[in-house]
Protein backbone atom coordinates (compact mmCIF):
# COMPACT_ATOMS: atom_id res chain seq x y z
CA UNK A 1 0.00 0.00 0.00
CA UNK A 2 1.31 3.41 -0.90
CA UNK A 3 1.44 6.31 1.52
CA UNK A 4 -1.57 7.81 -0.29
CA UNK A 5 -3.56 4.70 0.75
CA UNK A 6 -2.82 5.37 4.42
CA UNK A 7 -4.24 8.88 4.42
CA UNK A 8 -6.78 9.60 7.15
CA UNK A 9 -9.11 12.43 8.04
CA UNK A 10 -7.23 15.24 9.77
CA UNK A 11 -8.89 18.03 11.76
CA UNK A 12 -6.76 21.09 11.03
CA UNK A 13 -7.74 22.77 14.32
CA UNK A 14 -6.10 19.96 16.32
CA UNK A 15 -2.88 20.24 14.32
CA UNK A 16 -2.87 24.05 14.64
CA UNK A 17 -3.40 23.86 18.41
CA UNK A 18 -0.44 21.48 18.83
CA UNK A 19 1.80 23.77 16.77
CA UNK A 20 0.70 26.77 18.83
CA UNK A 21 1.55 24.88 22.04
CA UNK A 22 5.04 24.07 20.73
CA UNK A 23 5.69 27.78 20.22
CA UNK A 24 4.07 28.99 23.44
CA UNK A 25 7.40 29.44 25.23
CA UNK A 26 9.18 31.06 22.29
CA UNK A 27 10.03 34.69 21.69
CA UNK A 28 7.22 35.24 19.18
CA UNK A 29 3.62 34.38 19.90
CA UNK A 30 1.62 32.24 17.50
CA UNK A 31 -2.03 33.20 17.22
CA UNK A 32 -4.39 30.52 15.92
CA UNK A 33 -7.83 30.93 14.44
CA UNK A 34 -8.89 27.47 13.31
CA UNK A 35 -12.45 26.32 13.98
CA UNK A 36 -12.98 22.64 14.77
CA UNK A 37 -14.34 20.45 12.01
CA UNK A 38 -12.16 21.64 9.11
CA UNK A 39 -11.33 18.20 7.79
CA UNK A 40 -8.84 17.25 5.10
CA UNK A 41 -7.47 13.90 3.95
CA UNK A 42 -3.78 13.43 4.62
CA UNK A 43 -1.15 12.16 7.03
CA UNK A 44 -1.54 14.01 10.32
CA UNK A 45 2.16 13.86 11.21
CA UNK A 46 3.24 15.13 7.80
CA UNK A 47 0.65 17.92 7.76
CA UNK A 48 1.83 18.92 11.22
CA UNK A 49 5.43 18.96 9.96
CA UNK A 50 4.49 21.13 6.94
CA UNK A 51 2.47 23.64 8.97
CA UNK A 52 5.06 23.57 11.76
CA UNK A 53 7.78 24.37 9.23
CA UNK A 54 5.80 27.30 7.86
CA UNK A 55 5.19 28.64 11.38
CA UNK A 56 8.84 28.20 12.33
CA UNK A 57 9.95 30.12 9.23
CA UNK A 58 7.48 32.89 10.07
CA UNK A 59 8.70 33.06 13.68
CA UNK A 60 12.33 33.25 12.52
CA UNK A 61 11.48 36.06 10.05
CA UNK A 62 9.56 38.07 12.67
CA UNK A 63 10.70 40.37 15.42
CA UNK A 64 10.21 39.55 19.08
CA UNK A 65 7.02 41.59 19.35
CA UNK A 66 5.53 40.53 16.04
CA UNK A 67 3.02 37.69 16.30
CA UNK A 68 2.69 34.96 13.71
CA UNK A 69 -0.90 34.18 12.76
CA UNK A 70 -2.21 30.80 11.57
CA UNK A 71 -5.77 31.05 10.30
CA UNK A 72 -7.78 28.19 8.81
CA UNK A 73 -11.09 28.53 7.03
CA UNK A 74 -13.37 26.85 4.55
CA UNK A 75 -13.24 28.32 1.03
CA UNK A 76 -15.74 26.58 -1.24
CA UNK A 77 -14.57 22.99 -1.65
CA UNK A 78 -11.23 23.71 0.03
CA UNK A 79 -9.75 24.23 3.45
CA UNK A 80 -7.30 27.13 3.41
CA UNK A 81 -4.61 27.56 6.06
CA UNK A 82 -2.79 30.92 6.07
CA UNK A 83 0.45 31.38 8.00
CA UNK A 84 1.32 35.07 8.06
CA UNK A 85 3.94 37.30 9.61
CA UNK A 86 5.10 40.90 9.46
CA UNK A 87 8.75 39.87 9.18
CA UNK A 88 11.54 40.32 6.66
CA UNK A 89 9.58 39.17 3.63
CA UNK A 90 11.01 37.85 0.37
CA UNK A 91 11.50 39.39 -3.04
CA UNK A 92 9.22 38.30 -5.90
CA UNK A 93 12.31 36.89 -7.67
CA UNK A 94 13.20 34.70 -4.69
CA UNK A 95 9.61 33.42 -4.34
CA UNK A 96 9.35 32.68 -8.07
CA UNK A 97 12.82 31.28 -8.75
CA UNK A 98 14.24 29.85 -5.53
CA UNK A 99 11.79 29.35 -2.65
CA UNK A 100 10.59 25.88 -3.64
CA UNK A 101 13.91 24.61 -4.96
CA UNK A 102 15.99 22.43 -2.62
CA UNK A 103 18.96 23.95 -0.81
CA UNK A 104 17.86 27.57 -1.35
CA UNK A 105 17.50 29.76 1.74
CA UNK A 106 17.49 33.38 2.88
CA UNK A 107 18.50 32.34 6.41
CA UNK A 108 21.97 32.37 7.94
CA UNK A 109 21.46 28.77 9.02
CA UNK A 110 19.28 26.07 7.59
CA UNK A 111 19.36 23.73 4.63
CA UNK A 112 16.69 25.26 2.44
CA UNK A 113 14.92 21.92 2.13
CA UNK A 114 11.80 22.57 4.25
CA UNK A 115 9.84 24.71 1.77
CA UNK A 116 10.66 22.27 -1.03
CA UNK A 117 9.55 19.23 0.99
CA UNK A 118 6.43 21.05 2.17
CA UNK A 119 5.40 21.93 -1.37
CA UNK A 120 6.05 18.39 -2.58
CA UNK A 121 3.88 16.83 0.14
CA UNK A 122 1.03 19.32 -0.31
CA UNK A 123 1.06 18.58 -4.07
CA UNK A 124 1.13 14.83 -3.37
CA UNK A 125 -2.15 15.04 -1.46
CA UNK A 126 -3.80 17.22 -4.12
CA UNK A 127 -3.23 20.67 -2.64
CA UNK A 128 -1.08 23.67 -3.38
CA UNK A 129 1.02 26.31 -1.65
CA UNK A 130 0.62 29.98 -2.54
CA UNK A 131 2.97 32.74 -1.34
CA UNK A 132 2.36 36.47 -1.00
CA UNK A 133 5.46 38.28 0.25
CA UNK A 134 7.16 41.65 0.06
CA UNK A 135 10.53 42.70 1.50
CA UNK A 136 10.22 44.39 4.90
CA UNK A 137 6.43 43.86 4.91
CA UNK A 138 6.06 40.18 5.69
CA UNK A 139 4.78 36.98 4.17
CA UNK A 140 1.58 35.00 3.95
CA UNK A 141 1.89 31.36 2.91
CA UNK A 142 -1.44 29.79 1.99
CA UNK A 143 -1.91 26.02 2.06
CA UNK A 144 -4.96 25.03 0.03
CA UNK A 145 -6.26 21.49 0.50
CA UNK A 146 -9.43 19.75 -0.64
CA UNK A 147 -11.98 19.74 2.20
CA UNK A 148 -13.69 16.54 3.25
CA UNK A 149 -17.41 17.25 3.55
CA UNK A 150 -18.73 16.61 7.05
CA UNK A 151 -21.33 14.16 5.75
CA UNK A 152 -18.64 12.16 3.92
CA UNK A 153 -16.51 12.08 7.06
CA UNK A 154 -19.44 10.68 9.03
CA UNK A 155 -20.03 7.99 6.39
CA UNK A 156 -16.44 6.80 6.11
CA UNK A 157 -15.56 7.00 9.78
CA UNK A 158 -11.87 7.38 8.90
Amino acid sequence: ASSIDRMRLVDISLVATRIQALHSKGRSSVEVDAPAGLLVRGHEDRLERVLGHLVQNAVEASGDDSPVVMRAMRDGDDVVIDVSDKGKGMTPDFVRDRLFKPFQTTKDSGTGIGAYESQQYVKQIGGRLEVDSAPDQGTCVRVRLRAVPTEQAAETGT
